[in-house]
């Protein structure tokens, strides 16, 4: 018998939230699995399968793992934002907007929400949609977050410019 199989589901779980708190993702991944190879319907360990992956730069096997967390369970809205983070960290900008619609649709969107948003409408060069995104992550920022800050005010310089023409 090896080591992991007389492994308790509620040890794999409290293993799978440690390693996910130390940063230790590819850990993780393994007990994360092995709980849904138990639980194949177990939203929350796709949902926290997702998230590791994610961290990992694994985009495909996130969104899958994420699509199957809310496909049991819609109402995790931390999967739908790491979805659409999945998404957004891929360059597959129409699918990150649908999921930034979605979670609008939960929550009010907050200031890196917009920033995000803008960027995608930029890539898309959807330039009013973008103008607007951006001036409205400004409104909401406050300045907090002097790097994004200025590359909003540099890109609605720019967007005003083109738009003009």
């Amino acid at each position: 018998m090896s080591a992991d199989q007389g492994v308790s589901a509620e040890a794999d779980d409290l293993r799978a939230d440690l390693l996910i708190h130390q940063k230790r993702h590819a850990d993780a991944v393994v007990v994360l699995r092995r709980i849904l190879e138990r639980s194949p319907k177990d939203p929350q360990a796709h949902a926290r399968l997702g998230h590791a992956l994610l961290e990992m730069r694994d985009f495909p096997g996130a969104q899958r793992e994420l699509l199957a967390a809310l496909e049991v369970d819609s109402k995790l809205t931390e999967a739908l934002r790491d979805l659409m983070s999945a998404y957004f960290l891929a360059e597959d900008y129409p699918r990150a907007l649908k999921a930034l619609d979605m979670l609008a649709e939960r929550e009010t969107p907050n200031a890196p929400a917009w920033f995000v948003r803008a960027i995608c409408y930029d890539k898309l060069r959807r330039k009013p949609e973008a103008l607007a995104a951006y001036q409205k992550f400004i409104e909401l920022d406050g300045g907090r977050d002097a790097d994004q800050n200025f590359q909003a005010r540099q890109r609605i310089r720019i967007l005003r410019h083109e738009l003009k023409k």
